[in-house]
């Protein structure tokens, strides 16, 4: 067969394939030699989300309860501590099988999950017991306490990024989002004086059910 025949079957074979299915083989290529049972990690999006192979589809995993630093999001710079989150989550999935507690599906379609590893342990916990993102509390979850507690844990002991961690004197709160604020955030600044509450510590803010924006980080 000549060559560009050959090369044009070739383009045909991967094009019926499928480049999704191609990426698949990739990947446990890359892995090693070792079969690696699905679900499994085929790419890490930053430190709260994932792409998993389930054996039938690749599914977009967001870590429920969980909140890390900004890496992708084209409308912010990548935030402190983003890079070390994402790379966490790499290195502690990589190369092996998960467990999904599937939760439900958010606005974006990804599926909210538990992850588990091999040994039993909870990705989710891990990521917020070791100081690599927050615990997530603005919307009701199985495990949501567990996950305050950690956190609490985390930024007494200053693991990660909690470690330089800045406090202020107080937060403004929202009302309305209950979300709370840094009183440099430009979302602080807009609130109206009937939607704003004042809190003298972080702590409190959370104790009352308020969770912390995902601009400035309070």
């Amino acid at each position: 067969m000549p060559y560009a025949g050959r090369t044009n079957a070739v383009h045909s074979a991967l094009k019926a394939l499928g480049w999704a299915r191609l990426l698949v083989v990739a990947v446990v290529l890359v892995l090693g030699c070792a079969r690696i049972e699905p679900p499994y990690c085929i790419k890490v999006i930053d430190g709260d989300t994932l792409d998993v192979w389930t054996g039938e589809k690749i599914e977009r995993i967001r870590l429920i309860g969980v909140d890390t630093p900004e890496t992708k999001d084209p409308r912010r710079k990548v935030q402190r501590f983003g890079k070390e989150s994402s790379t966490f989550l790499r290195k502690t999935i990589k190369g092996k099988t998960l467990r999904l507690e599937r939760v439900e599906k958010d606005a974006y379609t990804r599926t909210l999950a538990f992850v588990y590893l091999p040994d039993g342990r909870c990705v989710n916990d891990l990521i917020v017991k070791e100081g690599y993102g927050y615990a997530f509390v603005k919307y009701p979850f199985p495990g949501i306490e567990r996950l305050k507690a950690f956190e609490a844990e985390a930024r007494e002991a200053k693991k990660g990024l909690w470690r330089d961690f800045a406090y202020e004197r107080f937060y403004a709160g929202n009302l309305s989002s209950r979300v709370f604020h840094r009183p440099s955030c430009v979302y602080a600044k807009r609130l109206d004086q009937d939607k704003r509450i004042v809190f003298e510590t972080r702590k409190r803010a959370l104790e009352l059910g308020f969770a912390p924006c995902g601009s400035c980080r309070p």
